[in-house]
Order: C-alpha cells, then structure tokens, then sequence
C-alpha cells in the first residue's frame, strides 16, 4: 500500500482522503486541516521516527507494529516506545488510521 508506505517513511498529508479519520491517544482528528496540524504538532515538530518491526493485512486493514522515537516528553513511557498503527485504506490514500499503544499482544 504505497500511502502506508508514504506515511511510514516521510509522513505528509498527502498520503491521506480529504475526509480522512485519525484517532491517535485518544483523541481524534477528522479532515485534511484537522490531520495536517496533527501531523506538524505530534510528528514533526518532535522529529518523530518510525523502525517498524513487523506489517501484515488483516481483513482489509494493513497493521503496522513500530518503535517511535523523536524528541517528545518520554516521561513515563515504556523504551522503546512501541506502538501498533491499523490503516485503512480509501482508494490510494489512508481513510483512518487508529494508533495504538499496546501492552501485549493476544494470538490464539
């Protein structure tokens, strides 16, 4: 999916619908204005990076595990700071994106 792709390796808006949903840490941020600032508060402006360690498709939706780094406020996070991105797509871009901070994950 080369819009995950694009957000994983340089995160910009472009790679999301215009009526795009995320929902990150609680909170959710709905419309290209609403992500756009998202994206410079919470991504760019922390210099935020991704080392993704493991990406599969599970019913439609394409579930990215990563380790985040960047110069947030890491106060009371775990090191690494692993989180699970569940993408889903709208035609070529991203139609939502739920991220989540996982504390183990449950296989049958």
């Amino acid at each position: 999916m080369t819009a995950v792709d694009d957000f994983i390796n340089e995160p910009g808006i472009d790679a999301f619908a215009p009526d795009a949903l995320v929902h990150d840490n609680g909170r959710e941020f709905r419309g290209a204005a609403a992500i756009g600032r998202w994206l410079d508060e919470e991504l760019h402006a922390v210099n935020a990076t991704m080392r993704v360690s493991e990406r599969e498709v599970v019913h439609g939706i394409e579930v990215v595990t990563a380790a985040v780094d960047g110069t947030f406020d890491k106060t009371g996070l775990p090191d690494p700071l692993v989180l699970t991105y569940y993408f889903r797509s709208s035609g070529p871009k991203i139609g939502a994106l739920l991220i989540v901070r996982n504390e183990q994950r449950h296989d049958a």
